[in-house]
């Protein structure tokens, strides 16, 4: 019943359901720049088409996004006065539990009918006990950070390449301050909601340069593609799901896009569980067009702008 319900909700949509580029990074060596230039390639003609991409083989281990899931899904089913003990705080911080309909990123429309717990800057915030829930969730969240910067570094000397600029330009601008580890709860109503316009996250961009997405196998991805169509994007375990945002797209003055994507609601029993980490710049960082961007026939669309100015803007909004 449910495959047959989704097909007849897809048709009504006009959604359909496509792979987005894929491409595996095994090849990936600082020391062979043939390796490093056909994947800045690749990254390119992904980005520059879809503004996401599906990674393999980037440096994260199954075993560990396999942890990651099922300390957050523990978390998840606790009672909801014990998650209310580590609520989300100051949009500085941009840390904590927010609880069903507590945000809305498509202001205007219904809040968003998902759970999240988030972590900024998590390296630095693993001695503050009141934060956490519990131990291992600390651990496994922090462990589960660290494989994936490294895996983000790779990317950010990949785009570098592509871009035409020094390797360590965007290395440089991301110490992991701004950046935020964010697990999701998508809970699976058993009837469509009374609001047609009822998504579990609202249409939306992200916000800085690039984000890291992992699903549990459960659908509800869709992307905005050029033609203006819904782009349903495949939950496959074994693949990172990685899309640029807004500051990646003023850097490269619109040539890496900025897509607009929701997560729509899923029908049946079994719900949905991601988890994202948002590389976004320090705060500090001035982000202006990159030379390789501009030419006569691509004139600067974008000001100079603050990372912080941005991203906290975006926050304060989806929040209030």
């Amino acid at each position: 019943m449910d495959m047959v319900a989704n097909i007849a909700r897809d048709i009504a949509t006009g959604t359909v359901t496509a792979k987005v580029p894929e491409i595996d990074f095994s090849s990936y060596s600082e020391n062979h720049p043939d390796s490093l230039n056909t994947l800045a390639q690749q990254v390119y003609e992904a980005l520059s088409v879809y503004g996401f991409m599906a990674v393999s083989n980037i440096g994260i281990e199954a075993s560990l996004q396999q942890r990651l899931f099922e300390v957050s899904k523990a978390f998840f089913r606790r009672p909801c006065e014990e998650k209310q003990q580590y609520a989300y705080g100051r949009d500085e911080e941009d840390s904590g539990y927010l609880a069903l309909y507590q945000e809305r990123l498509d202001p205007g429309t219904p809040a968003d009918e998902k759970e999240s717990f988030s972590i900024c800057h998590i390296l630095s915030r693993l001695n503050e006990t009141h934060r956490w829930p519990s131990a291992e969730l600390r651990d496994v969240m922090a462990d589960f950070y660290r494989a994936a910067l490294t895996g983000a570094i790779k990317l950010q000397r990949v785009l570098a390449c592509a871009l035409e600029t020094d390797p360590d330009f965007f290395v440089n601008r991301h110490s992991g301050s701004r950046t935020t580890m964010r697990t999701i709860y998508y809970p699976s109503p058993n009837s469509e909601p009374a609001d047609p316009e009822q998504l579990g996250a609202g249409v939306h961009t992200d916000y800085g340069m690039f984000t890291f997405l992992f699903q549990d196998g459960v659908s509800g991805l869709e992307i905005l593609d050029k033609d203006g169509q819904w782009i349903g994007v495949s939950p496959d375990r074994d693949k990172i799901i990685i899309n640029t945002g807004d500051l990646m797209e003023r850097w490269t003055n619109g040539v890496f896009r900025s897509t607009r994507h929701r997560v729509r609601m899923k029908l049946g029993s079994e719900p949905r569980y991601s988890a994202a980490i948002f590389f976004d710049p320090d705060d500090d960082t001035v982000v202006e067009t990159l030379p390789s961007c501009i030419n006569d026939s691509r004139p600067n669309r974008f000001p100079p702008i603050t990372a912080g100015e941005h991203i906290l803007g975006k926050i304060k909004a989806a929040h209030h």
